[in-house]
């Protein structure tokens, strides 16, 4: 999906932001390839071809490595969320992207209940006897209990789900340091040349494990379509008339509150229309420093010889205040929120909401902010 969303009149249409970040998207990747392909398929591979399994996986990967270059082009040209649907659906003119989209649909959560159903099974022999947990509890219990877990993670979004993503990668490393270490301590010559000479010539063998343990690299398609960006939700009103005279501009602070102004400043320079920078307080806040805070908004945009105002509302509900002035302007720019999850599903994201009750057009702004900023965000409320 592109960075700008537009929507149908009353309606919000909003798009996946990538704000995951150049270290997430190699987690993503890496912690991919690390999988059950590896835990698990190594294993199979090597009871059906001995040694020669080495053979498999560097066949799978001249293929995969071909594979993922296509990818990386295709990425490039089209930056869009979606990965191979999207790439089909903008090269073929036919409408292979049925089919692309049924694979997708069928093949990831494939390859997610293999997934899980591998963590079970090892998690069942060897975790149950170790921790003493009853052989009677289902061996399935743990990899539901993980799908659930990694399910809320998701919700909560790309920036959470992938700083998860670089604990766990972490730990599959280090994991895999371990077993290197007891593979070498038991090597042994004289096992692996008879193995190599018992399975060097099953041609047929070695080219169906390297289908089967292909699955291994397939981390690349997460990483081809993971990009920084900063991303914009358009909803148009029931009103929107195209032209531009004023612009509103809530602001509460903070990086997406930023952007907003960038693009209100932008878009008041392209089409000669006024700004008015809007601060709500509750009525027991500290006005004067709203008023500031206001004030200091509206002087970067008079430095790009923008004619701006500003407002200062008093109002225990800010979404009533703000929607209250979008009547009075053709377009209003909101920053995105930084609310939680629980608080997003019971009230609603404020510029969501905005975005809803507003008759005139509203342009939603998030920043990329990057792992590290979202981490320090969640320090401090952590602390607070």
């Amino acid at each position: 999906m592109s960075d700008a969303a537009a929507g149908d009149a009353g309606e919000v249409t909003t798009e996946l932001n990538r704000d995951i970040g150049l270290l997430g998207a190699l987690a993503i990747g890496i912690g991919t390839m690390m999988a059950a392909g590896i835990f698990v398929l190594s294993g199979l591979a090597v009871s059906k071809v001995g040694v020669i399994a080495i053979l498999s996986f560097a066949i799978a990967a001249v293929v995969a490595a071909f594979t993922a270059a296509a990818y990386a082009e295709f990425s490039s040209i089209y930056p869009e969320s979606g990965g191979g649907y999207m790439y089909v659906a903008n090269t073929f003119k036919q409408n292979f992207t049925y089919i692309m989209g049924w694979t997708m649909i069928l093949g990831y959560p494939a390859s997610a209940a293999f997934y899980l159903a591998s963590f079970s099974d090892w998690f069942y022999r060897f975790i149950y006897p170790l921790v003493g947990i009853p052989q009677a509890i289902p061996y399935w219990l743990p990899g539901v209990a993980v799908l659930a877990l990694l399910v809320f993670i998701n919700i909560r979004g790309s920036e959470e789900s992938s700083q998860f993503q670089i604990v766990v990668t972490t730990l599959k490393v280090v994991l895999v340091g371990f077993f290197l270490y007891g593979g070498l301590q038991a090597f042994n010559t004289d096992i692996v040349a008879t193995s190599a000479a018992e399975n060097v010539g099953q041609f047929a063998e070695i080219g169906v494990t390297s289908a089967l343990v292909f699955i291994t690299f397939f981390g690349f398609s997460a990483i081809a379509t993971d990009a920084d960006c900063d991303v914009l939700v358009e909803r148009l009103g029931d009103d929107a008339a195209g032209d531009v005279e004023s612009v509103l501009l809530p602001t509460a602070g903070g990086p997406h509150a930023e952007l907003s102004r960038e693009i209100g400043r932008a878009i008041c320079r392209a089409t000669g229309a006024r700004a008015e920078v809007l601060r709500v307080v509750p009525p027991d806040g500290d006005v004067d420093d709203a008023r500031e805070q206001a004030e200091e908004s509206a002087a970067e945009l008079r430095a790009a010889e923008v004619a701006v105002e500003t407002t200062v509302v008093e109002s225990d509900d800010v979404l009533d205040a703000i929607t209250d002035r979008t009547s009075e302007h053709d377009l209003t720019v909101v920053g995105s929120t930084r609310e939680g999850l629980l608080q997003q599903f019971v009230f609603g994201a404020i510029p969501e909401e905005v975005a809803r009750a507003a008759d005139d057009t509203v342009v939603i702004a998030k920043r990329n902010e990057g792992l590290s900023s979202q981490a320090r965000y969640s320090l401090r409320r952590w602390l607070q």
